[in-house]
Protein backbone atom coordinates (compact mmCIF):
# COMPACT_ATOMS: atom_id res chain seq x y z
CA UNK A 1 0.00 0.00 0.00
CA UNK A 2 1.34 3.43 -0.95
CA UNK A 3 0.72 6.54 1.06
CA UNK A 4 -0.20 9.53 -1.09
CA UNK A 5 -0.13 13.00 0.47
CA UNK A 6 -3.54 14.68 0.70
CA UNK A 7 -2.73 17.71 -1.46
CA UNK A 8 -1.33 15.68 -4.34
CA UNK A 9 -3.60 15.50 -7.40
CA UNK A 10 -3.75 11.86 -8.45
CA UNK A 11 -5.88 10.66 -11.35
CA UNK A 12 -7.98 7.72 -10.19
CA UNK A 13 -7.68 4.78 -12.58
CA UNK A 14 -9.74 1.61 -12.45
CA UNK A 15 -7.37 -0.23 -14.78
CA UNK A 16 -4.10 0.83 -16.38
CA UNK A 17 -5.06 3.74 -18.66
CA UNK A 18 -8.81 3.57 -17.93
CA UNK A 19 -10.19 6.26 -15.62
CA UNK A 20 -13.64 6.86 -14.18
CA UNK A 21 -14.28 9.59 -16.77
CA UNK A 22 -13.67 7.09 -19.59
CA UNK A 23 -16.22 4.71 -18.09
CA UNK A 24 -18.80 7.51 -17.73
CA UNK A 25 -18.36 8.72 -21.34
CA UNK A 26 -18.55 5.16 -22.66
CA UNK A 27 -21.67 4.43 -20.58
CA UNK A 28 -23.39 7.59 -21.85
CA UNK A 29 -22.52 6.65 -25.43
CA UNK A 30 -23.81 3.11 -24.94
CA UNK A 31 -27.03 4.44 -23.38
CA UNK A 32 -27.58 6.78 -26.35
CA UNK A 33 -26.96 3.93 -28.81
CA UNK A 34 -29.43 1.74 -26.92
CA UNK A 35 -32.08 4.48 -26.82
CA UNK A 36 -31.78 5.12 -30.55
CA UNK A 37 -31.73 1.38 -31.31
CA UNK A 38 -35.09 0.80 -29.60
CA UNK A 39 -36.68 3.93 -31.07
CA UNK A 40 -38.89 3.99 -34.15
CA UNK A 41 -36.94 6.71 -35.94
CA UNK A 42 -36.00 6.32 -39.57
CA UNK A 43 -32.24 5.84 -40.19
CA UNK A 44 -31.79 4.54 -36.64
CA UNK A 45 -29.01 2.17 -37.72
CA UNK A 46 -27.01 5.04 -39.21
CA UNK A 47 -27.59 7.19 -36.12
CA UNK A 48 -26.47 4.33 -33.84
CA UNK A 49 -23.32 3.79 -35.88
CA UNK A 50 -22.54 7.53 -35.84
CA UNK A 51 -23.00 7.78 -32.06
CA UNK A 52 -20.83 4.70 -31.49
CA UNK A 53 -18.16 6.14 -33.81
CA UNK A 54 -18.14 9.50 -31.98
CA UNK A 55 -18.09 7.81 -28.56
CA UNK A 56 -15.17 5.61 -29.60
CA UNK A 57 -13.11 8.59 -30.74
CA UNK A 58 -13.97 10.58 -27.61
CA UNK A 59 -12.66 7.82 -25.35
CA UNK A 60 -9.62 7.12 -27.55
CA UNK A 61 -6.33 8.49 -26.22
CA UNK A 62 -3.92 10.16 -28.62
CA UNK A 63 -1.51 11.47 -26.00
CA UNK A 64 -1.82 11.08 -22.25
CA UNK A 65 -5.37 12.39 -22.01
CA UNK A 66 -8.57 11.22 -23.69
CA UNK A 67 -10.12 13.27 -26.47
CA UNK A 68 -13.24 14.19 -24.48
CA UNK A 69 -11.12 16.35 -22.18
CA UNK A 70 -9.62 18.06 -25.24
CA UNK A 71 -13.11 18.70 -26.67
CA UNK A 72 -14.29 20.10 -23.31
CA UNK A 73 -11.35 22.52 -23.25
CA UNK A 74 -12.14 23.69 -26.79
CA UNK A 75 -15.81 24.23 -25.92
CA UNK A 76 -14.83 26.09 -22.74
CA UNK A 77 -12.59 28.40 -24.78
CA UNK A 78 -15.34 29.05 -27.35
CA UNK A 79 -18.09 29.69 -24.77
CA UNK A 80 -16.27 31.85 -22.23
CA UNK A 81 -16.17 35.58 -22.99
CA UNK A 82 -12.85 37.01 -24.03
CA UNK A 83 -11.60 40.29 -22.61
CA UNK A 84 -9.17 42.22 -24.72
CA UNK A 85 -7.44 45.20 -23.20
CA UNK A 86 -4.45 47.38 -23.85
Amino acid sequence: MRLIPGKTKVRIELFKGVSIGDIIVAALGAALVLLFAISSLPWKLGICIAIAFVTFFLVLRLDDEPNYQFVLRILKYVVLPKRFSR
